[in-house]
């Protein structure tokens, strides 16, 4: 079970919020199988008693569409998604002491093999939101943390894939054999920035006309599923786009706002990389 810490809670049925809560659960049956039983549910608490700080949620994603593409027989494929320094401190220079993120719970689907949140603050990067070396889709689990987000944070969320497997590309989506990689970082007090996206634009794989820079995000499905991907020239040209060019960056706020403008994935990597301690503990 995961607790919130007893200084804080998830707000529900707030003035002009919806009367109507939906679960949304996925099944997963490639077999077909019938007569299944499903005894899986959750246990939510709510009280009339108001705790001191109302919780929130960040998500940081990848989209969930075509946008995201994880080449075949790659056995550690990084995609990466940001939430910038700028979006970061105009939602949080309100909060001087910065907000306390208590839980994170990272996920992607059957290719993901590992996944880290990573934080850097003014050019330096801190230790991890989050760091799951070793992911598995069927052991997902809230990551506990005591940790603050403040001004002048950035974010980075990679995810890796394991995709030797694979003869086909696997692109973003909701099906278990399509993927995803998301971060939901929960903190209070709640900041009025709830989602931050990142897609790359591709735009040395298209090919038909230009008219502007939306015309980067049309699918580019029927390009990518003719390459040789057992190219290893066509595999660094790909992994070189994600890497060196412009992103297309969405964030959304207080009321289903959403802004937008171009990236560069340069620009969000640290001057000082972190370097994780000695394990100072004896091996048993």
């Amino acid at each position: 079970a995961f607790y919130f810490p007893t200084e804080a809670g998830l707000p529900v049925a707030e003035p002009g919020d919806t009367e109507l809560y939906i679960m949304e659960t996925h099944y997963n049956n490639p077999e077909l199988k019938s007569g299944m039983v499903d005894n899986s549910g959750i246990r939510f608490t709510v009280t009339p008693t108001l705790r001191l700080h109302d919780a929130g949620i960040l998500e940081v994603t990848a989209p969930v569409d075509t946008n995201l593409v994880i080449p075949p027989h790659q056995s550690n494929f990084v995609s990466s998604v940001y939430c910038n320094e700028s979006t970061v401190t105009e939602f949080l220079q309100e909060y001087p002491n910065g907000v306390n993120v208590f839980g994170v719970q990272q996920h992607a689907h059957l290719l993901g093999k590992a996944i880290k949140t990573r934080v850097i603050h003014k050019g330096v990067e801190q230790k991890p939101l989050a760091d799951d070396k070793y992911y598995d889709f069927n052991y997902q689990d809230f990551r506990r943390a005591n940790r603050t987000l403040r001004a002048g944070d950035s974010l980075i969320l990679e995810c890796t894939y394991d995709s030797t497997g694979q003869t086909n590309v696997t692109y973003g989506g909701y099906s278990t054999q399509e993927e995803m990689c998301i971060a939901f970082i929960f903190h209070y007090p709640r900041t009025r920035l709830f989602n931050c996206q990142s897609k790359p634009l591709y735009k040395r794989f298209h090919t038909g006309p230009v008219v502007g820079w939306w015309s980067y995000l049309a699918p580019l499905t029927s390009t990518f599923d003719a390459i040789d991907w057992t190219n290893a020239s066509v595999i660094r040209e790909f992994k070189d786009s994600l890497e060196n060019d412009q992103y297309f960056y969405v964030y959304g706020h207080d009321s289903n706002q959403y802004n937008y403008t171009m990236m560069d994935p340069k620009s969000m990597y640290p001057n000082v990389p972190y370097t994780e301690p000695p394990n100072t503990q004896c091996g048993v």
